[in-house]
């Protein structure tokens, strides 16, 4: 029995076996190879380059430049029967110069006259201011002033300025801008000798009651 069933196994599996090889061929029938065609480009022409030379008729161009000779020619000879000379008028050229030479001799004196004139400018001294100078600023350094006070109100200022005047005091006024407005400094002098405002000082105090500080002079600009 064991053979049997052996023989039968091997016999189905060789059936089997070409089963799977020959029936896909059978079912698909024959097959057809499509093949495309491909259009092969033809390569691209070579041209030679000739120079083209433009034929002209030589004998149409010799009768041109023949009959253009006369033309020249009479022109040529018209030039000096046409051309007239101009009248020269000597006396109108006389008066020109004569003009000319008028005219460019006012310049000359004009010429002779400013040089002069830069000179007596450029000769001009101008050492007074810097002689003045030293003067003020050794004055400037050395003068005293004796500072009464400080005031808000300008008509109490003006009072006290004509009281002093009155007694013969040179004073003067220097306004100084606060936050709370304009205020003025009476000053008296200056003077050169701090020790005459120090006997002044003593004298004013009883004229206007102030005390006053003896300061030195600053100029108001």
């Amino acid at each position: 029995m064991t053979e049997l069933i052996k023989q039968r196994l091997v016999g189905m599996l060789i059936v089997v076996i070409a089963g799977v090889i020959f029936i896909p061929d059978l079912l698909d029938g024959k097959k057809e190879l499509v093949k495309e065609e491909f259009k092969k480009i033809p390569e691209k022409p070579i041209f030679e380059q000739k120079p083209v030379i433009s034929e002209f008729d030589k004998q149409a161009v010799a009768a041109e430049v023949e009959s253009a000779k006369p033309l020249t020619s009479e022109v040529a000879n018209d030039t000096p029967s046409s051309a007239v000379p101009l009248p020269s008028d000597k006396s109108k050229t006389a008066e020109t110069q004569a003009q000319v030479v008028d005219k460019a001799t006012p310049q000359a004196t004009v010429s002779n006259i400013e040089p002069k004139q830069q000179s007596a400018t450029t000769e001009k001294p101008e050492n007074t201011g810097s002689q003045a100078k030293p003067a003020a600023t050794s004055f400037e350094k050395n003068a005293w002033v004796l500072r009464l006070g400080t005031f808000r109100n300008k008509p109490n200022v003006d009072a006290l300025l004509s009281k002093l005047e009155d007694a013969g005091v040179t004073t003067f006024v220097k306004p100084v801008e606060a936050k709370a407005g304009t205020l003025y400094r009476v000053f008296v002098g200056p003077e050169l000798d701090k020790s005459s405002l120090e006997t002044a000082q003593k004298t004013l105090k009883d004229l206007t009651g102030l005390d006053g500080k003896i300061t030195q002079f600053e100029p108001v600009n």
